[in-house]
C-alpha cells in the first residue's frame, strides 16, 4: 500500500516457536557397590562419556514486536521495539552434539525437571532499533542507525561436579544467605547438596547491555549531465562502546580472577564493531 508524504504507521505482532532438540550427557559410574567415583577418575565398573542425541528437549521463544514508521519530505524514519523471552531445558535452544548442549542436570538424570527450565544464552529481553534517512542542506544525506539490546544470560559454574551426573561442572552454589560460595564437601556415596545449600538456576547471571550507533553521510556532485561523483563517510561505533554482551567468566572459585569479568566481545566481535571506525569512499558514474 502506497504511503503519502508525512504519513506515520505503527503495528505490533505476537509470535512463538518451539524446538525439540537436546542432547543428554552422562558418564555416571555403575559399580556394584553403588558408590560414585569422582569425575575424571577410572576404576572397575566405570564407563566413559555417554552422549545421547534425542528429540525430547523443549525450548520456547515468545516475542511482541512494535513497529513505527514515518515518511516526509525531509526524513524517512522507522523504529522497532522487540519484547522477547527465549527459554529451554538446560538453557539450550536447538542443541546438538556439537551445539552447546546443557550441562548435567542438578538432579541426576532429571533433565526435564522444573529446576532445568531457564533462559537461553540468546534471551535478550528488550531490543530497540531506530534508523532513518535525513535530507539536509546542500544535498547531504545522513543515515544513522542505533541499536540497543538488554543483558543476555550466562551460566554460573562451581568448577566441581557435586551432582555426580558426570555432565561437567555443576551450577554455582548459594548458602543460606544467598551468597555464592564454593561447593561443600559431599559425603561419600551421596550426591546433591547438604542442607543449607542450594544451586543457582540455569543461566542465572547476566552480562551487560549492548548498544551501537553508526551513521553514513553522503553527497552527490554533478560534474556534467552524464557525470556524477558520489562521496560518502561512514562512521561505526561512534560512542566507542565495548560490547561484551554475555561473554563473561562464569566459573566460580575462591581464587578465580575472571569470574564475572569480560573475556571478550559479544560473538567475538562479529555482531558489532569493537572500536570506533571511519571509512571514506566515492563512486563515479558516467
Amino acid at each position: 500500500m502506497a504511503r503519502r508524504a508525512g504519513q506515520s504507521t505503527g503495528k505490533y505482532s505476537l509470535g512463538s516457536e518451539c524446538s525439540l532438540v537436546q542432547h543428554l550427557r552422562n558418564n555416571r559410574l555403575i559399580p556394584a557397590s553403588g558408590v560414585r567415583i569422582p569425575r575424571g577418575r577410572t576404576g572397575p565398573g566405570t564407563i566413559g562419556v555417554v552422549q545421547i542425541n534425542s528429540a525430547t528437549g523443549r525450548s520456547q521463544y515468545n516475542e511482541a514486536i512494535f513497529h513505527f514508521a514515518k515518511r516526509s519530505k525531509f526524513v524517512d524514519l522507522q523504529a522497532n521495539y522487540i519484547l522477547s523471552a527465549a527459554y529451554a531445558f538446560g538453557g539450550a535452544v536447538g542443541a546438538t552434539a556439537t551445539g552447546g548442549g546443557p550441562l548435567g542436570s542438578e538432579i541426576p538424570f532429571q533433565w526435564f525437571s522444573k529446576s532445568e527450565w531457564g533462559p537461553s544464552l540468546t534471551d535478550e529481553r528488550n531490543r530497540v532499533v531506530v534508523s532513518g534517512v535525513f535530507r539536509l542542506k546542500w544535498g547531504i544525506e545522513a543515515s544513522p542507525i542505533f541499536q540497543y539490546g538488554s543483558p543476555r544470560p550466562y551460566n554460573c559454574l562451581s568448577s566441581t561436579d557435586y551432582t555426580g551426573s558426570g555432565g561437567g561442572d555443576s551450577r554455582c552454589v548459594l548458602n543460606s544467605s544467598g551468597t555464592i560460595v564454593a561447593a561443600p564437601a559431599i559425603p561419600a556415596g551421596t550426591t546433591g547438596l547438604p542442607a543449607g545449600y542450594t544451586s543457582m538456576g540455569v543461566n542465572a547471571l547476566r552480562g551487560t547491555s549492548t548498544y551501537d550507533l553508526d551513521a553514513r553521510f553522503s553527497k552527490i556532485f554533478t560534474i556534467r549531465e552524464r557525470y556524477k561523483l558520489a562521496g560518502f563517510v561512514e562512521l561505526y561505533n561512534i560512542t566507542n562502546k565495548a560490547n561484551f554482551g554475555n561473554n563473561y567468566g562464569g566459573t566460580y572459585s575462591a581464587t578465580s580472577t575472571t569470574f564475572e569479568k569480560p573475556l571478550g566481545y559479544l560473538n567475538n566481535g562479529v555482531s558489532l564493531p569493537i572500536s570506533r571506525q571511519l571509512q571514506l569512499g566515492a563512486r563515479f558514474t558516467f
